[in-house]
């Protein structure tokens, strides 16, 4: 998904941005959500660095979509050792949200850095880090520019429509020893157009 410069450049934006403590739903922060993170796509013009412009052109090619227009802002994270957003969905629930663009359907989430060689274990995994889906016991973390994506709905039983996918459920995972980046990106059906505050 990215290169390693493009990496490099998104880590770089989003410390020049300025790292904040997540939030979770509409804004609060909660005990789930340790990271620190800030949206990359701003006014300013300082979220639209040639390395976020291009991915979120893949992502969107990727999905099918007409354009990023329909993706959220990207988020960058940053996951100190320790840190971590407990099992949670990406689906959303207000109306404020689901005025912007629909319900989210899918998730994307793109390693922007490996752990250090010093602590790279073997295959274990042992440096941490990774995304896990609890429900079906799988935990993976992408190489550096490397990605994760994942629908979060599935048809309902009996054709009714849709409804969340239980697999889906998934939890960012402490580090052990080195500090974890990624971005994240949520697709929508529909444009998305940031609510007025």
């Amino acid at each position: 998904m990215l290169n390693a410069s493009e990496c490099d450049a998104m880590i770089d934006v989003a410390r020049r941005r300025g790292l904040q403590r997540s939030r979770v739903g509409e804004g609060s922060h909660a005990a789930i959500r340790t990271s620190d993170g800030v949206f990359l796509d701003a006014v300013d013009g300082v979220g639209n660095a040639p390395a976020n412009t291009a991915l979120r052109q893949r992502v969107a090619s990727i999905l099918g979509l007409p354009g990023p227009d329909f993706l959220e802002p990207t988020q960058v994270l940053r996951y100190r050792p320790r840190q971590r957003y407990r099992p949670h969905r990406d689906t959303i629930s207000s109306v404020r949200a689901l005025s912007a663009g629909g319900q989210r359907f899918a998730s994307v989430v793109i390693s922007l850095n490996d752990p250090p060689s010093d602590v790279r274990t073997s295959a274990g995994g042992g440096s941490g880090g990774g995304t896990r889906f609890p429900l079906v016991n799988v935990t993976l973390r992408p190489p550096a520019g490397g990605g994760l994506l994942f629908y979060l709905s599935v048809a309902s039983p009996g054709g009714g429509g849709v409804m969340d996918d239980p697999a889906a459920l998934h939890e960012g995972l402490p580090t052990a020893g080195w500090t974890r980046y990624v971005a994240v990106l949520w697709a929508h059906p529909h444009e998305y157009l940031l609510p007025d505050d």
